[in-house]
């Protein structure tokens, strides 16, 4: 890079206007006190427009303690400078976007301490950024098993262990620093370099507080509408029994047993065997183990058998 050295008064000139008030202001403050200042400046160059420079001003004091004349020097940084701006640009707008999302979103080293967390986390963790950056993780957030305080594995830390996306649909109670409690769906990833190696993790909190208590309730509803239709179907209140057992699985449309027992009350005599094959195959392929499955596969396979007959 060059350096010059031009009369401070033509390069005054030259300089940008919002500029030119930060360099009298540090002349009056700095070189009245024999210091000398640097800056970094916008100077309008011939076919170029505006470029980037460092200048460097000390001041030049007669015998008798006055300042004389100010002598300055150039060094041209604008390809330097055009590049940390848009960089800086970048990252503010990706804090801008990460501060946008509902989501808490926290970033730690490949040691797990705490580097970024973006102000969803901040609401949720009760911790600003400031006291949280340089904490480990651990020390922020407290994970716990769904619905008891019994510890889990810490999942970022898991995360830069092996190396792998966890599970997206991890749900996990965790206590904020008042204690609390709230349950999230947690997603860790680790952030891996061109070289292989892994840098950092990010950790994305949802917090499905509200969703799960919900969730609980029709659950809930649920077991006393399907109970209500298991009651009428073994009495042998068929309509009464189907009209219970839809409400129920409407409100857990994901409970295998509930399918199980709509399947038995369509598959009653005039019943609709169609729709009696269906929740029985939900009901057989559900994850969830209950009481009657394996009568759930035996009626499946008899109405199959009986239809292909």
């Amino acid at each position: 890079m060059e350096n010059t050295k031009p009369s401070l008064e033509m390069m005054k000139r030259l300089m940008h206007p919002k500029e030119k008030k930060v360099f009298d202001r540090l002349v009056e403050k700095e070189i009245r006190l024999k210091q000398y200042f640097t800056m970094e400046c916008r100077l309008s160059v011939k076919e170029y427009g505006f470029r980037w420079f460092r200048l460097r001003v000390v001041g030049s004091f007669d015998s008798n303690g006055d300042l004389s004349k100010l002598i300055g020097s150039l060094v041209n940084i604008h390809s330097e400078k055009t590049s940390r701006l848009q960089l800086q640009r970048e990252k503010d707008k990706a804090v801008a976007t990460l501060n946008s999302i509902v989501d808490a979103v926290i970033t730690t080293s490949a040691e797990g301490v705490i580097e970024y967390q973006n102000s969803a986390a901040e609401r949720l963790t009760g911790i600003s950024m400031d006291q949280a950056k340089g904490m480990r993780i651990e020390q922020a957030i407290s994970f716990y098993q769904e619905h008891s305080l019994k510890d889990i594995d810490y999942p970022i830390l898991s995360c830069l262990e092996s190396g792998r996306r966890m599970n997206q649909k991890i749900y996990a109670d965790m206590l904020d620093k008042d204690g609390t409690r709230y349950t999230v769906q947690v997603m860790a990833t680790p952030l891996v370099g061109n070289d292989n190696q892994i840098f950092g993790a990010v950790l994305v909190l949802n917090d499905v507080t509200n969703i799960r208590v919900l969730s609980r309730r029709l659950k809930y509803q649920a077991a006393i509408l399907d109970t209500a239709g298991w009651v009428n179907y073994r009495a042998g209140n068929i309509n009464k029994a189907i009209e219970l057992l839809e409400k129920a699985v409407a409100l857990a449309p994901d409970a295998g047993e509930l399918h199980y027992h709509l399947g038995m009350a369509y598959s009653s005599e005039n019943g609709d065997i169609e729709k009696a094959k269906q929740h029985l195959k939900i009901a057989t392929e559900s994850e969830q183990e209950y009481m009657g499955k394996d009568q759930a596969k035996e009626k499946l396979e008899k109405l199959v058998q009986s239809i292909s007959g």
